[in-house]
C-alpha cells in the first residue's frame, strides 16, 4: 500500500509539474502561422472548415472567451487536453497491467515523446483528435473489461467528437473492429448491437461536418481525399523512407525501434494467449501506422498523420518492459535499454523546447522550424503603423498573399478595425477563399503584406489604381534575418475581375 501511494504521489507531482512548465511556456512565443490560421477560424465559428473539421476552432473559441485573445489562451486547450490524456494513460497502464509503475511510466513516456510534447504547447487539430482517440480507447477498454453495454455509447460519442476534430479519426473504427475480430473473448460483440450503435452515434455527432460539406459541394472531403491519396509520379521508395524518418522524429528513434518490437510482441502474445488487453493496445496502434506506410508508397504522408496511434503502443511498451523486468531475465540489459529509450526521447523533447526559446543547435535560423514562432508580433506592429498612415476618409483593409500570413495579420494587427483578406494569386485553396467577399471593398484602399516582392506584379497593379512600397521589414532572431516582409500601400481597389 505504501508503494502504491508513493507511485501515485510521483504521478501527481509529475502531472502538475509538467503542466506548470507548459502553462509558462505557451505564453512566451508568437503563434505559428497555422495556429494563427486556426485562431481566425475561432472568430468565425461554423459547422466545419475547408482544411479540417471545426473542433480546434471550438476549443480556441472557448478558452479565448474565458480569457482573451492572447497566445496563452489560444494554446491553453492543448495543455488541458494533454493533462487529461496523461490521466487516462496512467489509468490504462495501471489497470491493464495491474501495476502502478506501469501507469506512472506510461504517463511519463506519453508526455516526453516529441510529437506529443509539441502537441501539448502548439494548437493544431491533432491534439483534440488525439484526446478523443484516447478517450474512445479507454471507453472500449471499460466496455470489454466490465461487459457493460453503456460504455459503447460513450465510445460513439468519443468517436463523433474525434471526427469533429480530424478526419483520420475514422481509422478508429476499423482498428476496434479488427480487435473484436481477433479477440475470441470479445468476438461476441460483433453479434451485438452496441458497437454498431456506437458507430451510428459517432456519425450523428459528426453530421454537422457532413451537412457543411453537402452545402459546399463536398469540397473538404474532396480536398482531403486528393491530398491524402492522390498518387505522385513514380515516387519509388522516397516517400516511404521519408515517412519512416518522420515517425522517428515524432516519437524519437529509440522509442520508434522499441515501439516496433512492442507491437510485434503484443500481437504474438495477444494471439497466443488470447490476451485481450494486448490485442486492444496493438489494434489501436500498429494498423494505423501500417495504413499510412502503404499510403506512403503512393504519395507523401505528413509525419503527424499517424501520431494518435502511438499512445496505446507506448502503454504496451512500458507494461511489457516491467513484466520482463519482474521475471529477472537479462534485467540489467532491460534496464539499460529503458534508460536509453526514455532519456533519448526526453533529450530530444527538451532540446526542441529550448531551441524554440533560445537557439542552441548549429543550424541557420532561417531554416529553423522554431523560427516560425518568432517575429509575427513585430510584423503586426509595423503593419499597424502603415494602416494609421493611410487616408482616414476612405476605408482600408488588409490584404495578404498566403493564408498562414493572413492568420498572423488577423491576430497581430487591428483586425477588428481593419478587416483582413487573402488573395490567391498563388498557393492552394483555403478557408479564406470561402470567406472572402471582395465586392464590399470596391473603391477601398488596402495595405498589402507579403513575404515576397510583388510591387511590379501585373496582378497587383491590375486590381489597384496605384501602389507604392511602404517598407521592407527584415525580421531578425538573435541578430540573424529569418524572413522579409514587404508592405505596400494600395489605392482604389477595382475588384479581382480587373486582373483577368
Amino acid at each position: 500500500m505504501k508503494n502504491i501511494n508513493r507511485y501515485k504521489t510521483y504521478f501527481l507531482v509529475f502531472l502538475f509539474g509538467v503542466t506548470l512548465v507548459r502553462l509558462i511556456f505557451i505564453g512566451f512565443l508568437d503563434l505559428s502561422p497555422d495556429e494563427a490560421y486556426y485562431w481566425d477560424w475561432s472568430r468565425n465559428l461554423g459547422l466545419s472548415y475547408y482544411d479540417h473539421p471545426p473542433m480546434v476552432a471550438y476549443f480556441i473559441s472557448l478558452f479565448t472567451l474565458l480569457g482573451r485573445n492572447s497566445e496563452f489562451f489560444t494554446r491553453l486547450s492543448c495543455v488541458v487536453l494533454i493533462f487529461l490524456m496523461t490521466i487516462i494513460a496512467y489509468r490504462l497502464g495501471k489497470d491493464i497491467f495491474g501495476d502502478e509503475r506501469a501507469g506512472l511510466l506510461s504517463a511519463f513516456l506519453v508526455n516526453i515523446v516529441p510529437g506529443h510534447a509539441i502537441g501539448a504547447v502548439i494548437v493544431t487539430p491533432d491534439t483534440p483528435q488525439g484526446f478523443f482517440w484516447v478517450l474512445g480507447l479507454y471507453f472500449v477498454y471499460k466496455a470489454i473489461s466490465t461487459s457493460k453495454e453503456f460504455w459503447w455509447y460513450l465510445v460513439g460519442v468519443a468517436l463523433g467528437f474525434g471526427l469533429l476534430s480530424k478526419y483520420t479519426m475514422l481509422l478508429f473504427v476499423p482498428s476496434i473492429f479488427l480487435f473484436l475480430l481477433l479477440s475470441k473473448d470479445n468476438r461476441k460483440w460483433l453479434m451485438r448491437k452496441e458497437p454498431y450503435l456506437a458507430l451510428i452515434i459517432g456519425l450523428v455527432v459528426f453530421s454537422p461536418v457532413i451537412i457543411w460539406n453537402f452545402k459546399h459541394d463536398w469540397i473538404s472531403f474532396n480536398f482531403q481525399f486528393t491530398h491524402g491519396f492522390s498518387k505522385k509520379e513514380n515516387p519509388g521508395m522516397k516517400y516511404f523512407l521519408d515517412y519512416i524518418g518522420g515517425q522517428m522524429g515524432i516519437v524519437s528513434p529509440f522509442v520508434f525501434i522499441a515501439w516496433l518490437y512492442t507491437m510485434a510482441k503484443s500481437l504474438y502474445l495477444g494471439l497466443k494467449r488470447q490476451n485481450a488487453n494486448l490485442l486492444l493496445l496493438f489494434c489501436a496502434s500498429a494498423p494505423v501506422f501500417l495504413f499510412f506506410a502503404v499510403i506512403s508508397l503512393r504519395t507523401k504522408v505528413e509525419g503527424n498523420w499517424p501520431g494518435m496511434a502511438y499512445f496505446s503502443g507506448l502503454i504496451a511498451m512500458t507494461g511489457l518492459s516491467l513484466l520482463s523486468l519482474s521475471r529477472g531475465k537479462k534485467r540489467k540489459l532491460h534496464v539499460a535499454w529503458l534508460i536509453i529509450v526514455f532519456s533519448s526521447s526526453l533529450l530530444l523533447t527538451t532540446v526542441a523546447h529550448v531551441q524554440a526559446i533560445y537557439p542552441l543547435l548549429p543550424i541557420p535560423l532561417k531554416d529553423d522550424p522554431t523560427s516560425a514562432l518568432h517575429g509575427w508580433r513585430e510584423m503586426g506592429l509595423e503593419v499597424n503603423k502603415v494602416l494609421h498612415e493611410m487616408p482616414k476618409e476612405i476605408p482600408t483593409f488588409i490584404l495578404g498573399h498566403r493564408h498562414q500570413v493572413v492568420g498572423e495579420l488577423a491576430f497581430y494587427t487591428e483586425s477588428q478595425r481593419y478587416p483582413v483578406y487573402e488573395v490567391s494569386w498563388e498557393g492552394r485553396f483555403n478557408q479564406y477563399n470561402i470567406w472572402n467577399d471582395f465586392s464590399t471593398r470596391l473603391g477601398n484602399n488596402a495595405v498589402l503584406v507579403s513575404e515576397q516582392s510583388y510591387g511590379e506584379s501585373s496582378f497587383v497593379t491590375a486590381v489597384f489604381d496605384r501602389i507604392e512600397e511602404s517598407r521592407c521589414l527584415t525580421i531578425k532572431r538573435n541578430g540573424f534575418p529569418i524572413r522579409s516582409i514587404y508592405i505596400y500601400k494600395c489605392y482604389n481597389f477595382k475588384g479581382l475581375k480587373a486582373s483577368s
